[in-house]
């Protein structure tokens, strides 16, 4: 798939089987999230292992019901997971600078697309980052580097059922200048 077909075709994805991503694949994503234009340094941690994901997901959870607002009212419905049982994280994280969030969100924008291009389903996602909130033991375990604070997720597998779909919240405007 080319990349103008991948980027038109990407969608978010909340719901996903339990098949396993295979290594290769996961190394392109690795290869598209560190090829991101960039200005400073992040970090891109890949988590598969099924305990850690739960934990983060159970941590997401607390520290959203935690936060209320539409945090709350999300964590509050039935059945929700805030990692939409994920068999991947990369979570991306980087040091206090005020590039971290752009940086983070680029690479993002390129593990989606690739993910896409690659047969698989994605979600980026804000409530892994959430679940690190005054937890350095959690981020020792994620393998975030010291210094470092995650500012973003990207949920990789294959699409399952969808049943936190949303419709899209917000529009985006285009104004040429000529």
């Amino acid at each position: 798939m080319d990349a103008l077909k991948a980027i038109e075709t990407r969608k978010s994805v909340r719901g996903y089987t339990g098949k396993k991503v295979e290594q290769e694949k996961l190394e392109a994503l690795v290869k598209a999230g560190t090829g991101a234009p960039k200005f400073g340094n992040f970090h891109i941690s890949v988590i598969t292992k099924a305990e850690l994901l739960k934990e983060i997901d159970e941590k997401a959870l607390a520290n959203m019901r935690a936060m209320g607002g539409f945090a709350k009212e999300r964590a509050e419905i039935e059945g929700y997971h805030a990692l939409y049982g994920a068999p991947v994280l990369f979570l991306i994280s980087g040091p206090a600078s005020p590039y971290s969030g752009v940086n983070a969100a680029c690479a993002a924008a390129n593990i989606t697309v690739a993910a896409t291009a690659l047969d698989l389903a994605s979600c980026y996602i804000g409530s892994a980052a959430v679940a690190f909130k005054d937890n350095p033991p959690l981020a020792k375990k994620a393998g975030i580097p010291e210094g470092f604070s995650p500012v973003c997720g990207v949920l990789i597998g294959y699409a399952g059922e969808d049943k936190f779909s949303q419709a899209p919240a917000f529009s985006v405007g285009v104004g040429y200048v000529q």
